[in-house]
């Protein structure tokens, strides 16, 4: 184990979902929610039948059997197998009624539907089977010519006609018969899917991709990993198995507690991911950050007013500046913010200036895969773009345009605290004071939830309805 272990990552069971919290340096830098009642197709890979092509948009509707069509255009349909340079037009390549192995490319998100493409992967943490490209391409961040060459000998056993693959950089820490197994596991994958997308005549789910946790926990860097905690026995053992099959070397870094609350309460875990979901974060310098989601961009605004200034007003600006550069690179990834962002600093002029505030940014995403940064405009704001996975935490837990909890985040936050008080209090009786619109959702007929939840934990915790409480609020006494 590294001595730069420095990322710790907590994973807590609710009985609406599982939470991946991700601590460095003791700071929160990550949230990964999965919950039972979302169905996330994103990576999932189907066997589809074009129902249309528009020659105008150059794409294809594609129906994968879930009663929506998705969008496969003209650039998402070339295969490299195809022994032309040029790009062919989507009539081209498919009529109504073909056949076609897609994978999900974008989910269905504020009424945009899915975005498929027909160059279908298959990830591992160290290797990506790629259909439709039976070549083996090698991470350029993988410098070790003797690693190229005797990585090539491995995985070459493995390709065809079929597929082939890329060679992640994380690869070249692994050793060979562990990259041998995984290039095996990939291949039986693939071939599997291969062959059930020739056995079937209707479209269907081909491979279902992993849960967000398990997604997030593939792709770790296990050199910087202290310790990975798991509040449940049973997920426990679940993600210990699963890690000792991609990454046997942090097995002994998971631990099993029933209490994170020593490490929460150092790290203000609890209110640090409250304030993911305010339009508003105020950071401890008083500069105040504003959040804007709008469907065309996200907009980020940097406020000073309530701080005094005085002397060089380009020396306050920069000051302020670095400040909140810092904390809004980490926003951005907390809150899963993506699409065009737009940020409005407080006004700088001089190009040093600029490029520190630059540089800053470019650090805290420099791990992000996801970030491209296009630097200040004309009018002085900072752009950049996020490739989109998934919703932002707002859109996918705060009622619509209103700064407050929808349902969803409001019941499970209830559940997380009646835990956390029971740990704290073990034997006491407690009352849960809900608004009207918690109180009802509670209640109401079949929530089923509530009731395993009671079952779990026995009669010590009752509902009362107070009608002081707005929105989806709560408190636990």
């Amino acid at each position: 184990m590294s001595e730069n272990c420095n990322s710790e990552l907590f994973i807590m069971k609710c009985p609406l979902e599982v939470r991946l919290i991700e601590v460095f340096n003791g700071k929160l830098r990550n949230l990964i929610i999965s919950r039972d009642d979302e169905e996330i197709k994103l990576g999932n890979i189907y066997l589809g039948r074009v129902d249309s092509v528009n020659k105008q948009l150059n794409a294809a509707f594609v129906d994968i059997g879930i009663g929506k069509t998705g969008f496969l255009s003209g650039s998402d349909a070339q295969l490299k197998r195809d022994d032309t340079k040029k790009k062919r037009i989507i009539s081209e390549l498919y009529k109504e009624g073909d056949k076609v192995i897609v994978q999900v490319k974008r989910d269905i998100s504020e009424g945009k539907g899915l975005k498929l493409t027909s160059k279908v992967e298959l990830r591992g943490r160290n290797l990506i089977a790629t259909m439709g490209n039976p070549e083996i391409t090698i991470s350029r961040s993988i410098k070790n010519l003797e690693f190229q060459r005797e990585i090539t000998k491995v995985i070459n056993r493995y390709t065809n006609p079929e597929f082939g693959f890329i060679i992640r950089t994380k690869s070249q820490f692994s050793e060979e018969s562990f990259l041998d197994n995984e290039a095996k596991i990939l291949v039986d994958d693939m071939n599997r899917l291969l062959n059930e997308s020739k056995q079937s005549k209707k479209p269907r789910i081909l491979y279902q991709e992993l849960d967000a946790i398990r997604v997030y926990l593939r792709n770790i860097d296990d050199g910087n990993i202290k310790r990975i905690m798991v509040d449940d026995r049973l997920l426990f053992s679940k993600i210990k198995q699963y890690l000792g099959e991609i990454t046997p070397s942090v097995v002994e870094r998971i631990e099993f507690t029933n209490n994170f609350n020593i490490y929460f309460d150092s790290y203000e875990v609890d209110q640090r991911i409250q304030e993911l979901f305010e339009p508003k974060l105020v950071l401890d310098s008083g500069v105040v950050l504003h959040f804007n989601e709008t469907p065309a961009l996200v907009a980020i605004d940097v406020d000073s007013h309530s701080l005094n200034h005085s002397g060089n007003s380009e020396t306050f600006a920069l000051d302020v500046n670095r400040n909140a550069a810092r904390e809004i690179g980490r926003q951005i990834i907390l809150r899963n913010l993506a699409g065009q962002i737009v940020i409005d600093f407080l006004p700088i002029r001089s190009k040093s200036s600029r490029k520190i505030i630059s540089d800053i940014i470019l650090k805290v995403l420099k791990e992000d895969k996801r970030s491209i940064l296009y630097g200040f405009t004309n009018l002085g704001l900072f752009e950049l773009s996020r490739r989109r996975i998934g919703e932002s935490l707002s859109k996918r837990f705060l009622t619509y345009q209103e700064p407050i909890r929808n349902v969803k985040l409001a019941s499970s936050d209830l559940f997380d605290s009646i835990n956390r008080e029971l740990r704290q209090n073990p034997g006491k009786i407690f009352v849960a004071h809900c608004s009207p619109n918690l109180y009802r959702h509670m209640n109401a007929n079949g929530n089923l939830n509530w009731k395993i939840f009671l079952e779990n934990i026995g009669p010590v915790v009752r509902l009362l309805e107070d009608k002081k409480l707005q929105g989806f609020n709560f408190e636990v006494v």
